[in-house]
Protein backbone atom coordinates (compact mmCIF):
# COMPACT_ATOMS: atom_id res chain seq x y z
CA UNK A 1 0.00 0.00 0.00
CA UNK A 2 1.43 2.80 -1.04
CA UNK A 3 1.58 6.15 1.12
CA UNK A 4 0.57 9.73 -0.54
CA UNK A 5 3.08 12.60 1.08
CA UNK A 6 1.60 16.22 0.44
CA UNK A 7 4.55 18.51 -0.64
CA UNK A 8 4.46 22.20 -2.25
CA UNK A 9 6.86 21.60 -5.44
CA UNK A 10 9.09 24.62 -6.72
CA UNK A 11 8.60 24.93 -10.42
CA UNK A 12 11.97 25.60 -11.72
CA UNK A 13 11.95 27.55 -15.68
CA UNK A 14 8.83 26.45 -16.27
CA UNK A 15 9.60 27.80 -19.75
CA UNK A 16 6.66 28.46 -21.67
CA UNK A 17 3.50 28.31 -20.07
CA UNK A 18 -0.15 28.39 -20.62
CA UNK A 19 -1.98 31.72 -19.62
CA UNK A 20 -4.86 30.25 -17.59
CA UNK A 21 -6.47 32.22 -14.94
CA UNK A 22 -4.11 33.14 -12.16
CA UNK A 23 -7.16 31.52 -9.46
CA UNK A 24 -7.82 28.48 -11.64
CA UNK A 25 -7.17 25.77 -9.17
CA UNK A 26 -5.82 22.22 -9.90
CA UNK A 27 -3.78 19.75 -9.05
CA UNK A 28 -0.70 18.53 -10.41
CA UNK A 29 1.40 15.61 -10.37
CA UNK A 30 5.71 15.53 -11.06
CA UNK A 31 5.59 14.48 -15.16
CA UNK A 32 2.53 16.76 -15.66
CA UNK A 33 4.01 19.88 -14.60
CA UNK A 34 7.67 18.90 -16.66
CA UNK A 35 6.01 17.46 -19.39
CA UNK A 36 3.83 20.68 -19.96
CA UNK A 37 7.03 22.86 -20.00
CA UNK A 38 8.52 20.65 -22.61
CA UNK A 39 5.46 20.46 -24.29
CA UNK A 40 4.93 24.38 -24.54
CA UNK A 41 8.91 25.04 -26.04
CA UNK A 42 7.85 22.10 -28.30
CA UNK A 43 4.80 24.35 -29.46
CA UNK A 44 6.43 27.08 -29.24
CA UNK A 45 9.76 26.22 -31.25
CA UNK A 46 7.57 24.85 -34.18
CA UNK A 47 5.99 28.10 -34.56
CA UNK A 48 9.22 30.07 -34.22
CA UNK A 49 10.25 27.93 -37.50
CA UNK A 50 7.43 28.32 -39.13
CA UNK A 51 7.94 31.98 -38.94
CA UNK A 52 11.40 32.07 -39.57
CA UNK A 53 11.00 29.98 -42.38
CA UNK A 54 8.39 32.53 -43.94
CA UNK A 55 10.79 35.55 -43.03
CA UNK A 56 8.62 37.09 -40.37
CA UNK A 57 10.83 36.83 -37.26
CA UNK A 58 14.60 36.26 -37.16
CA UNK A 59 16.83 33.20 -36.44
CA UNK A 60 17.88 34.75 -33.13
CA UNK A 61 14.38 34.26 -31.82
CA UNK A 62 15.01 30.50 -32.73
CA UNK A 63 18.09 30.25 -31.43
CA UNK A 64 16.22 31.81 -28.03
CA UNK A 65 13.92 29.09 -28.06
CA UNK A 66 16.35 26.52 -27.87
CA UNK A 67 18.13 27.79 -25.14
CA UNK A 68 14.91 27.75 -23.13
CA UNK A 69 13.85 24.28 -24.20
CA UNK A 70 17.39 23.28 -23.07
CA UNK A 71 17.38 24.96 -19.78
CA UNK A 72 13.86 23.53 -18.81
CA UNK A 73 15.22 20.05 -19.45
CA UNK A 74 18.24 20.36 -17.90
CA UNK A 75 15.76 21.92 -15.09
CA UNK A 76 13.56 18.49 -15.58
CA UNK A 77 16.60 16.07 -14.67
CA UNK A 78 17.67 18.25 -11.11
CA UNK A 79 14.19 17.88 -10.26
CA UNK A 80 13.94 14.41 -10.64
CA UNK A 81 16.77 13.58 -9.27
CA UNK A 82 16.25 15.87 -6.26
CA UNK A 83 12.68 14.25 -5.75
CA UNK A 84 14.20 10.89 -5.81
CA UNK A 85 16.46 11.85 -3.66
CA UNK A 86 13.79 13.06 -1.39
CA UNK A 87 11.51 10.30 -1.66
CA UNK A 88 14.43 7.74 -0.56
CA UNK A 89 15.12 9.96 2.23
CA UNK A 90 11.92 10.06 3.69
CA UNK A 91 11.13 6.43 3.04
CA UNK A 92 14.59 5.56 5.49
CA UNK A 93 12.97 7.77 8.20
CA UNK A 94 9.70 6.23 8.08
CA UNK A 95 11.30 3.03 7.89
CA UNK A 96 9.34 1.59 4.86
CA UNK A 97 11.05 1.09 1.16
CA UNK A 98 11.45 3.85 -1.25
CA UNK A 99 8.69 2.57 -3.85
CA UNK A 100 5.69 2.53 -1.09
CA UNK A 101 6.12 6.33 -0.95
CA UNK A 102 4.26 8.57 -3.60
CA UNK A 103 5.09 11.94 -3.65
CA UNK A 104 1.90 14.59 -4.91
CA UNK A 105 1.91 18.28 -4.81
CA UNK A 106 -0.83 20.71 -5.43
CA UNK A 107 -0.80 24.75 -6.54
CA UNK A 108 -4.08 26.23 -6.41
CA UNK A 109 -3.11 29.45 -6.25
CA UNK A 110 -5.38 30.34 -3.57
CA UNK A 111 -5.09 32.05 0.27
CA UNK A 112 -4.20 29.25 2.88
CA UNK A 113 -6.56 29.23 5.50
CA UNK A 114 -6.87 32.46 7.66
CA UNK A 115 -4.27 31.63 10.92
CA UNK A 116 -7.15 34.03 13.17
CA UNK A 117 -9.19 30.15 13.50
CA UNK A 118 -5.85 29.06 14.66
CA UNK A 119 -4.88 31.40 17.37
CA UNK A 120 -4.45 30.36 21.47
CA UNK A 121 -4.42 32.56 24.19
CA UNK A 122 -0.92 31.79 25.24
CA UNK A 123 -1.87 31.14 29.36
CA UNK A 124 -4.18 28.80 28.17
CA UNK A 125 -2.24 27.02 25.74
CA UNK A 126 0.60 26.37 28.75
CA UNK A 127 -1.12 24.23 30.37
CA UNK A 128 -1.00 21.52 27.51
CA UNK A 129 2.73 21.79 26.39
CA UNK A 130 5.18 18.70 27.40
CA UNK A 131 7.86 21.58 28.39
CA UNK A 132 5.39 22.58 30.96
CA UNK A 133 4.22 19.32 32.59
CA UNK A 134 8.08 18.59 32.51
CA UNK A 135 8.61 21.68 34.70
CA UNK A 136 6.04 20.93 36.74
CA UNK A 137 7.52 17.13 37.45
CA UNK A 138 10.71 18.69 38.54
CA UNK A 139 8.98 20.70 41.08
CA UNK A 140 7.31 18.17 42.59
CA UNK A 141 10.19 16.10 42.28
CA UNK A 142 12.14 18.62 44.22
CA UNK A 143 9.41 19.18 47.12
CA UNK A 144 9.08 15.49 47.54
CA UNK A 145 13.06 15.03 48.49
CA UNK A 146 12.71 18.29 50.40
CA UNK A 147 10.28 16.52 52.41
CA UNK A 148 12.16 13.18 52.75
CA UNK A 149 15.26 14.94 53.82
CA UNK A 150 12.90 16.70 56.58
CA UNK A 151 11.53 13.56 57.83
CA UNK A 152 15.46 11.74 58.23
CA UNK A 153 16.07 14.47 61.03
CA UNK A 154 13.45 14.65 63.08
CA UNK A 155 13.23 12.98 66.20
CA UNK A 156 11.35 9.28 66.25
CA UNK A 157 8.79 8.34 69.37
CA UNK A 158 8.56 4.89 70.37
CA UNK A 159 5.59 3.79 72.19
CA UNK A 160 5.16 0.22 74.38
CA UNK A 161 3.41 -1.24 77.05
CA UNK A 162 2.46 -4.91 78.47
CA UNK A 163 0.97 -6.63 81.53
CA UNK A 164 3.00 -8.08 84.04
CA UNK A 165 2.55 -10.75 86.82
CA UNK A 166 4.43 -11.80 90.12
CA UNK A 167 3.80 -13.72 92.90
CA UNK A 168 5.81 -11.90 96.10
CA UNK A 169 5.18 -13.23 99.64
CA UNK A 170 2.13 -15.43 98.22
CA UNK A 171 0.84 -12.94 96.75
CA UNK A 172 -0.03 -12.34 93.30
CA UNK A 173 0.28 -9.00 91.94
CA UNK A 174 -0.61 -8.23 88.07
CA UNK A 175 0.05 -4.46 86.61
CA UNK A 176 0.26 -2.87 83.68
CA UNK A 177 3.28 -0.96 82.27
CA UNK A 178 4.12 1.73 79.32
CA UNK A 179 6.77 3.10 78.46
CA UNK A 180 8.01 5.85 75.65
CA UNK A 181 11.41 6.46 73.70
CA UNK A 182 12.26 9.87 72.51
CA UNK A 183 15.02 9.13 69.50
CA UNK A 184 16.69 12.10 68.59
CA UNK A 185 19.80 12.35 65.62
CA UNK A 186 21.81 14.47 67.65
CA UNK A 187 24.99 13.09 65.80
CA UNK A 188 23.91 13.80 62.38
CA UNK A 189 22.08 16.73 63.01
CA UNK A 190 24.71 19.37 61.53
CA UNK A 191 24.63 17.62 58.37
CA UNK A 192 21.04 16.70 58.12
CA UNK A 193 20.25 20.76 58.82
CA UNK A 194 22.56 21.48 56.20
CA UNK A 195 20.28 18.89 53.75
CA UNK A 196 17.44 20.53 54.51
CA UNK A 197 18.88 23.96 53.63
CA UNK A 198 19.89 22.26 50.24
CA UNK A 199 16.75 21.06 49.55
CA UNK A 200 14.81 23.99 50.31
CA UNK A 201 16.90 26.15 47.88
CA UNK A 202 16.58 23.27 45.30
CA UNK A 203 12.66 23.34 45.63
CA UNK A 204 13.19 27.48 45.07
CA UNK A 205 15.26 26.59 42.35
CA UNK A 206 12.53 24.55 40.64
CA UNK A 207 9.87 27.40 41.39
CA UNK A 208 11.84 30.19 39.49
CA UNK A 209 12.61 27.82 36.44
CA UNK A 210 8.82 27.02 36.53
CA UNK A 211 8.27 30.53 36.31
CA UNK A 212 10.56 31.83 33.97
CA UNK A 213 10.45 28.95 31.86
CA UNK A 214 6.80 29.46 31.48
CA UNK A 215 7.25 33.03 30.36
CA UNK A 216 9.65 31.47 27.82
CA UNK A 217 7.03 29.34 26.38
CA UNK A 218 4.21 31.82 26.10
CA UNK A 219 6.47 34.36 24.59
CA UNK A 220 7.94 31.63 21.87
CA UNK A 221 4.30 31.08 21.49
CA UNK A 222 3.26 35.30 20.71
CA UNK A 223 6.90 34.86 18.73
CA UNK A 224 5.56 31.96 16.21
CA UNK A 225 2.06 33.46 16.15
CA UNK A 226 3.65 36.90 14.81
CA UNK A 227 5.55 34.29 12.17
CA UNK A 228 2.87 32.79 11.20
CA UNK A 229 0.42 35.78 10.56
CA UNK A 230 3.38 37.16 9.09
CA UNK A 231 3.77 34.02 6.55
CA UNK A 232 -0.04 34.64 5.55
CA UNK A 233 0.43 38.15 4.32
CA UNK A 234 3.37 37.20 2.25
CA UNK A 235 1.48 34.73 0.55
CA UNK A 236 -1.29 36.92 -0.54
CA UNK A 237 1.76 39.40 -2.00
CA UNK A 238 2.79 36.88 -3.82
CA UNK A 239 -0.65 35.87 -5.61
CA UNK A 240 -0.85 39.73 -6.25
CA UNK A 241 2.23 38.93 -7.88
CA UNK A 242 0.90 36.45 -10.05
CA UNK A 243 -1.61 38.24 -11.37
CA UNK A 244 0.47 41.23 -12.60
CA UNK A 245 2.80 38.97 -13.90
CA UNK A 246 0.04 37.25 -15.73
CA UNK A 247 -1.00 40.54 -16.75
CA UNK A 248 2.19 41.69 -17.97
CA UNK A 249 2.82 37.94 -19.94
CA UNK A 250 -0.77 38.62 -22.07
CA UNK A 251 0.35 41.90 -23.25
CA UNK A 252 3.87 41.00 -24.11
CA UNK A 253 1.97 37.97 -25.84
CA UNK A 254 0.26 40.30 -27.42
CA UNK A 255 2.68 42.46 -28.52
CA UNK A 256 5.31 39.69 -29.50
CA UNK A 257 2.53 38.47 -32.26
CA UNK A 258 1.99 41.69 -33.69
CA UNK A 259 5.59 42.48 -33.83
CA UNK A 260 6.33 45.44 -31.59
CA UNK A 261 7.81 43.53 -29.09
CA UNK A 262 11.11 41.15 -29.03
CA UNK A 263 11.31 37.58 -28.42
CA UNK A 264 14.04 38.40 -25.60
CA UNK A 265 10.75 40.49 -24.07
CA UNK A 266 8.81 38.32 -24.13
CA UNK A 267 11.34 35.28 -22.54
CA UNK A 268 11.31 37.84 -19.73
CA UNK A 269 7.31 38.18 -19.27
CA UNK A 270 7.70 34.59 -19.15
CA UNK A 271 10.55 34.53 -16.33
CA UNK A 272 9.06 37.10 -14.61
CA UNK A 273 5.76 35.25 -14.53
CA UNK A 274 7.32 32.10 -13.60
CA UNK A 275 9.02 33.79 -10.82
CA UNK A 276 6.06 34.84 -9.26
CA UNK A 277 4.51 31.14 -9.19
CA UNK A 278 7.92 30.29 -7.42
CA UNK A 279 7.66 32.80 -4.93
CA UNK A 280 3.64 31.67 -4.18
CA UNK A 281 5.13 28.10 -3.95
CA UNK A 282 7.88 29.16 -1.88
CA UNK A 283 5.65 31.57 0.29
CA UNK A 284 3.04 29.10 0.71
CA UNK A 285 5.06 26.52 1.90
CA UNK A 286 6.56 28.44 4.48
CA UNK A 287 3.23 29.40 5.69
CA UNK A 288 2.13 25.47 6.34
CA UNK A 289 6.11 25.26 8.20
CA UNK A 290 5.16 28.47 10.39
CA UNK A 291 2.02 27.31 11.02
CA UNK A 292 2.93 23.86 12.54
CA UNK A 293 5.63 25.25 14.70
CA UNK A 294 2.88 27.61 16.07
CA UNK A 295 0.52 24.60 16.77
CA UNK A 296 3.65 22.75 18.30
CA UNK A 297 3.82 25.84 20.50
CA UNK A 298 1.04 25.45 21.95
CA UNK A 299 0.76 21.95 22.14
CA UNK A 300 -1.51 20.03 19.20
Amino acid sequence: MKHTIQIFFFMLSFGIVSLGSANAQRTYTLDECLEQALSNNVRMKKDVEAAVEAGITTRNDLLQIRLRQNETQSSRIQVENALSLSRNLLAQYMGLGSDSVDVTFSMDNQLPENPSNLFEVPENALARTSEYHLLQQNLKASRLQKDITIGKNLPTVALGGGYYYENLMDRDHTFWMGFATVSIPISGWWGGSHDIKKQKLQVRNAENQLQDQSQMLMIRMQQTWNDLNDAYKQVGIALSSIEQATENLHIQTDYYGAGTCTMSEWLDAQTLFQQSRDKYVEAYAQYEVKKREYMQATGR
